[in-house]
């Protein structure tokens, strides 16, 4: 409370907005004041902020940070005159010397309250200068002077000695030899038990964009399923807005003709809400307050707009969230669910990826460089039946931009590039099969390591990119990012 009121006063406004409230009032709680019903977790300690907190016995008494000139009698804020009206009114205030004797009993209290063992932990020093002894540590000397060596410990014998007795623990401690951590390599062994799960895999578009920037990224994750454990964490403001975003399309969009924008804006604004609450409920935290009017906003306009490219392109929707396998040559299967599918009367049918992205540079650069691996491989899978393939394009929902490369009947904002997404398909399954291979035959290559570029296959079709390790979360285990001991 007192950090909440200090905060409304820096402030100096006389009315505060329940949106600003709800921040400081978080704000607060999360650093400003301490939780008076705090349990550790480790040990079933329970901490208290003053000795005098304690108010039944305890088997045990740690008072951390033992040190220091203690309590001060608080000043009055009443002059002599004050003082002695108050008084005469029935207000006695509590003295100094009773003020006095009323820090000193809060401080035998801790102690008295132990029943079985009491720790009193001092440090040597406390910030750049050495410690001053705690009042309390004056009134025990009388009792701790004959007995010192046997009631005194110094923590600095952690280090020294490898076998201790501490308030009736029996502490043993053993030499354990030094060993160089790994380091990093280009070139890694593949066993035989993992080059069995290479069959009957099925590749996504996931797998195959970590298989072209770093074959054993994909094989750790992709292959071996290897990950974190069971703890999860709830996903980015970024990646909330996207997510928010599909699902909003999946319920305007339906199969059949496009429907008008205006009609889009209408249904989003009135299932904008309810979608929000069942699959993006953090945004509605006061921290993504910001995030969440930009949401409001852009989503609806967004979709809107789409509606309106779709109907001037002629196309009819097909479906959203549509799940697709298919089988090609080589043994190569592969299965994803693509965001938005579409047919032209004479074109045929299209895919639209849609991608919430804080800049376009990325999807651009992809397009041109021929690794929209995505689009290709939604393109190649999305008429499994009929075998042709479908043109494909970007639609970036921050920006409102259908992005394809000149020719497709999808682009809205056009992007040149000597590679169609054809050949970026037929180059991602030739690139497929020679990573395939090598790790069958017992080899795989970290793309990011030092020298991994003397092993990389010269007739590769596409090769990692330059970057490899930005986007990656194994570094830490494939050396890569580890220091240099």
């Amino acid at each position: 409370a007192d950090a909440l009121v200090q905060s409304i006063d820096l402030f100096g406004m006389e009315v505060l907005p329940p949106l600003l409230l709800e921040r400081m009032t978080a704000q607060a709680l999360a650093e400003g004041a301490q939780n008076p019903d705090h349990v550790a977790t480790a040990g079933g300690l329970r901490c208290v902020g003053h000795p005098a907190a304690i108010w039944d016995g305890a088997d045990r008494v740690v008072w951390w940070d033992f040190k220091g000139a203690g309590d001060r009698v608080p000043s009055s804020p009443w002059d002599a005159v004050e003082t002695v009206a108050l008084e005469a009114a029935g207000c006695v205030f509590e003295g100094v010397s009773v003020a006095a004797e009323r820090i000193g009993r809060s401080h035998a209290n801790a102690v008295l309250r132990a029943s079985d063992r009491l720790l009193l932990i001092m440090p040597s020093v406390s910030g750049a200068e050495l410690s001053i002894s705690h009042p309390l540590a004056h009134q025990l000397e009388p009792i701790v002077a004959p007995a010192r060596e046997q009631l005194t410990w110094s923590g600095e014998r952690l280090l020294e000695e490898a076998e201790h007795h501490l308030a009736g623990r029996h502490i043993l401690r053993e030499s354990i030899p030094v060993l160089t951590p790994p380091r990093q390599r280009a070139v890694w062994a593949l066993p035989e038990s993992a080059r069995e799960r290479l069959a009957g895999r099925v590749e996504s578009a996931t797998s195959f964009e970590r298989l072209a920037d770093c074959q054993l990224r994909w094989m750790l994750l992709d292959v071996l399923r290897l990950s974190r454990g069971r703890a999860a964490e709830i996903p980015g403001p970024d990646q909330l807005l996207g997510n928010l975003a599909h699902e909003i399309a999946n319920h305007v969009l339906r199969p059949g003709p496009t429907p008008d924008p205006d009609a889009v804006l209408a249904k989003v604004g009135e299932e904008f809400d309810a979608i929000l609450s069942a699959i993006a409920t953090p945004l509605q935290q006061p921290e993504h307050a910001g995030e969440l009017a930009t949401a409001r906003s852009r989503v609806p306009q967004a979709l809107a707009q789409l509606a309106g490219l779709l109907r001037t392109m002629g196309v009819e929707v097909v479906g959203t969230e549509l799940e697709r396998e298919a089988a090609f040559a080589d043994g190569l299967a592969v299965a994803g669910r693509l965001d938005l599918i579409v047919r032209h009367p004479e074109r045929g049918l299209g895919v639209i990826d849609l991608k919430w992205s804080r800049s376009p540079k990325r999807r651009r650069n992809e397009l041109a460089e021929g690794r929209a691996l995505q689009l290709a491989t939604y393109g190649a899978i999305a008429d499994p039946e009929g075998g042709g393939r479908a043109e494909g394009a970007y639609y970036l929902l921050n920006q409102r931009r259908l992005v394809g490369l000149e020719g497709s009947f999808l682009a809205d904002e056009v992007v040149n590039s000597d590679v169609t997404l054809s050949q970026t398909w037929t180059d991602l399954m030739a690139a497929w099969r020679t990573w395939r291979d090598l790790a069958a035959r017992g080899v795989l290559i970290a793309s990011g390591a030092e020298g991994a570029g003397d092993h990389v296959p010269a007739d590769l079709a596409i090769a990692p990119c330059k970057e490899p390790c930005r986007y990656c979360e194994l570094t830490g285990l494939c050396r890569v990012a580890a220091e240099e001991l």
